[in-house]
């Protein structure tokens, strides 16, 4: 819910970051974000959750995961499948909010039979990176999700945890931009030496 006690709050106002509901006939999320031109500051964005996304978000689960979970095959969903399905758009779309730009690569960097391992997927889950475009674990087998393996991604992975920091960290007694530039570096330095950084 919107704040209700502060009266300056206004969604359309670009102060303001918003999660908004669309009464649209559209399936899809979509996001906006809005941004300096001159120095890439954020100054606000807003994600889109159309009135129809359940059924994109139904049709997507049902073929990429309908084999493997018996829950998916029914025609209405839990409350806790359909918020999974959605918190794994959601986050997606918060990942562009804040800058992140669509990684491709991180599900290259994971290898086939980590895919189908419950400790891997609950640690690392089925990409290094949530902007991989890659919600839902697709290698997985009938069996797998009674095992504990992750289905889904809804949380960050560890690329987007990487590039967070470099986008994000602070950096404090910090006086001239060549400073700054080789703290950013040693965080570049050390992503390289791991894999699941790959971008």
């Amino acid at each position: 819910p919107y704040p209700s006690h502060d009266p300056e709050f206004d969604p359309d106002n670009i102060r303001y970051s918003c999660i908004k509901y669309a009464p649209t006939i559209q399936e899809m999320i979509t996001s906006q974000v809005w941004t300096d031109p001159r120095s890439g500051e954020i100054f606000s964005a807003t994600i889109y959750i159309p009135y129809n996304t359940l059924k994109s978000i139904h049709g997507e689960m049902f073929m990429q995961l309908g084999g493997v979970d018996p829950d998916i095959r029914k025609p209405d969903y839990s409350q806790d499948l359909v918020l999974k399905g959605l918190a794994a758009q959601v986050t997606y779309h918060v990942g562009k909010c804040i800058g992140l730009a669509d990684n491709f690569a991180g599900s290259y960097v994971i290898p086939f039979d980590s895919l189908r391992s419950p400790s891997f997927t609950r640690t690392y889950g089925i990409s290094s990176s949530i902007m991989d475009r890659l919600p839902y674990n697709y290698v997985a087998c009938p069996g797998d999700k009674e095992r504990g393996v992750a289905l889904l991604q809804t949380e960050p992975g560890v690329y987007d945890q990487y590039a967070v920091k470099w986008l994000y960290s602070y950096i404090p007694d910090v006086k001239t931009p060549e400073e700054e530039r080789e703290l950013l570096q040693q965080i570049i330095d050390e992503g390289k030496k791991d894999p699941m950084c790959f971008y």
